[in-house]
């Protein structure tokens, strides 16, 4: 309030921005529900159905393998082949048709993006253990995408 006893509004407002800021946190759901919306810019591109996984097909015959997992996304336009050694932060995949495209890892902390070759082979390193997803597109912007569900390796 000036001396004269009128308010200040552009002071007030200011105040309570700070206010706002130190006492009224946006809560981490929040926060975290907002960045998965981006998830949605990618509403267009097909989802690969996991198809293969061969914990399951090991669980399934009795099994017990020890070496890598094999997993199997088929979408539309592509089949997505993953091979993971356990503990080893490292996937190495085939696109199929083979295709030169974007491959991104999704995980809880990030992702890791790399480009496979016209084989469509690629390699993607430091990739953190719990649940992945995979995201593919080729040619570019106006190119064709594909993304597979969420699994746990």
């Amino acid at each position: 309030m000036s001396s004269d006893g009128a308010v200040d509004y552009d002071e007030l407002l200011s105040r309570l921005k700070v206010l706002a800021a130190a006492l009224d946190r946006l809560p981490r759901g929040v926060v975290e529900a907002a960045r998965a919306s981006f998830s949605w810019k990618s509403i267009d591109a097909e989802l690969a159905e996991l198809v293969y996984d061969s914990v399951v097909d090991e669980e399934l015959v009795g099994a017990r393998g020890g070496g890598a997992r094999q997993l199997t996304f088929e979408a539309p336009d592509v089949t997505i082949e993953l091979e993971v050694t356990p503990g080893s932060g490292r996937i190495i995949g085939q696109l199929v048709p083979p295709t030169d495209a974007d491959v991104e890892i999704r995980h809880p902390e990030g992702s890791l993006t790399v480009r496979s070759d016209r084989l469509g082979h690629f390699r993607v390193d430091g990739v953190p253990p719990g649940p992945i997803s995979v995201r593919c597109l080729s040619g570019g912007a106006a190119g064709r995408a594909a993304h597979t569900d969420w699994v746990v390796l």
